[in-house]
């Protein structure tokens, strides 16, 4: 996979509020492989002139995130599912290596259950011991396709993780319809009921179904609004809400940004 330095746009990273140096983005999956391409690898690196701040939306994923500086140690963090939006600083000449990983993937915390990890931003040994092996002398020294193969080799051997068909069902019933079944008949369907659901969803996801649901329209519109030809109609239509004002309240509560607004963060 050919990866080149690209310009930092709006388009790549829309609530940035500086200038990065320069940006990478791959979409990849667990595996090596790239048949899923459910995952999302980014890096960065902050220039010289000032910190940054992004504002990160509530979209579903988990992050996983190292952090280079001269000269100094790797600092490895996790960040749970977020409820709302959250300002993340990064510093000035540290590079960013970052992992997002997909709402619907169940990974193993280390002791803690998953909901205690919401809206937390945590060093990652506090969330898995899973990296106490991992290559941390060289991971700095290679370069960005490396650290992707780096980090898909560790976690393939010492990292458990998993789909959930129950879990994937619920969210693909309920996303692929504008008036989706009620969490109590999709688990009917099932044969298993509306408790057991839940309770599925907050042992291994941390969250509610309604709530996980939500993230995942969320990032499904914000695709859509990114697409430089789509209108906020459009993203309404397409993203199956009733209507263009169901729309605006939806996009308002979840980011605190109406669609217009955002539209012109990201011209």
């Amino acid at each position: 996979m050919d990866v080149n330095i690209t310009p930092f746009t709006p388009a790549t990273q829309p609530l940035l509020k500086q200038q990065m140096v320069y940006f990478y983005k791959t979409f990849d999956s667990w595996s090596g492989t790239n048949d899923n391409r459910d995952f999302s690898f980014e890096e960065f690196f902050v220039g010289d002139e000032s910190d940054i701040t992004l504002e990160l939306f509530p979209d579903g994923n988990s992050i996983i995130c190292f952090e280079f500086k001269q000269n100094g140690p790797i600092r490895a963090s996790f960040l749970g599912k977020l409820t709302r939006t959250k300002k993340i600083l990064f510093r000035k000449t540290h590079l960013y290596f970052a992992v997002k990983i997909p709402a619907n993937y169940v990974l193993y915390a280390k002791s803690d259950p998953m909901s205690s990890f919401v809206n937390r931003f945590v060093q990652l040994e506090s969330f898995t011991d899973a990296f106490h092996l991992f290559p941390w002398e060289s991971f700095p020294l290679t370069d960005y396709q490396t650290r992707i193969t780096l980090f898909q080799q560790h976690v393939k051997a010492h990292f458990p993780y998993y789909r959930n068909e129950l879990i994937d069902y619920i969210l693909t019933e309920s996303l692929n319809e504008i008036e989706p079944p009620s969490i109590k008949t999709l688990a009917e369907n099932i044969g298993v009921t509306d408790r057991y659901i839940r309770k599925l969803f907050a042992e291994q996801l941390g969250l509610s179904p309604k709530k996980i649901i939500q993230f995942l329209r969320l990032q499904q519109a914000i695709k859509q609004l990114l697409e430089q030809d789509s209108d906020i109609s459009k993203a309404s239509v397409e993203n199956n809400f009733y209507d263009h004002p169901h729309f605006n309240k939806f996009f308002k509560q979840q980011t605190s940004y109406s669609p217009t607004e955002f539209k012109k963060l990201i011209k």
